[in-house]
């Protein structure tokens, strides 16, 4: 063997021995690619976790938050139903829930009169001589009170009234709440209204029921 092909011969065993390393650093290298995407895929689902977690929080806090509202409203609204034993007042507090918490730009309340017709006691956005007086057995308030259940209108914010809460003592509705319609940023009635609805049902009408008795005592007093 010629110098020549001596030296052709040790420069392929050259080339043949970087050939090998780069495979094995090929090797390595793809082995620790593979290692940083797991990473970065474990890192990136960990991090999806996260805001997951994030966002369920969040809402779970505007919850409690909206159920504390809720509760606060609820609470407020009884203590004003009973914090006066004047007529008045009591309409005035009735006014302030249904327009303030409820949302209503239209309303009536009614109660029972001594023929057993409805006569109305306060309104707000209506025309009151067109609501004076109600039959006491039908339509929505009338069956209402007959029935002592809130009635919702099944068709929905184009119903006369949307609504009509009895006002109950001791078991039997001794007026009624009509809600004709809502103000204009509120499309419908929702759960919280359900809530006030049943405080408003209980509490309005034992308070009105008081007034009433005081009223009757201040009269014979005088």
């Amino acid at each position: 063997m010629n110098p020549r092909e001596v030296e052709l011969t040790l420069e392929n065993e050259r080339l043949r021995g970087l050939l090998a390393t780069a495979k094995v650093e090929r090797q390595r290298l793809a082995a620790e690619v593979q290692e940083l995407r797991a990473g970065f895929l474990s890192s990136r689902q960990r991090i999806i976790e996260h805001e997951k977690a994030l966002r369920a929080a969040d809402e779970r806090q505007r919850e409690v938050e909206s159920q504390n509202l809720e509760l606060t409203n609820l609470y407020v609204a009884g203590l004003r139903l009973h914090a006066t034993l004047q007529r008045e007042d009591v309409l005035t507090a009735i006014e302030e829930i249904v327009v303030n918490l409820i949302g209503s730009e239209q309303f009536a309340v009614f109660e029972v009169g001594a023929d057993g017709g409805l006569m109305l006691a306060t309104s707000f956005g209506v025309d009151p001589a067109a609501w004076r007086t109600v039959p006491a057995d039908r339509g929505p308030i009338g069956n209402t009170v007959v029935r002592g259940e809130t009635w919702i209108a099944p068709a929905g914010p184009d119903a006369n009234p949307i609504a009509c809460v009895p006002l109950r003592l001791d078991g039997r509705a001794i007026g009624a709440i009509a809600i004709f319609r809502l103000l204009g940023h509120k499309p419908r009635l929702d759960a919280v209204d359900h809530a006030l609805f049943e405080l408003l049902s209980t509490q309005a009408g034992l308070a009105l029921h008081s007034s009433k008795l005081q009223s009757s005592l201040e009269g014979s007093a005088a």
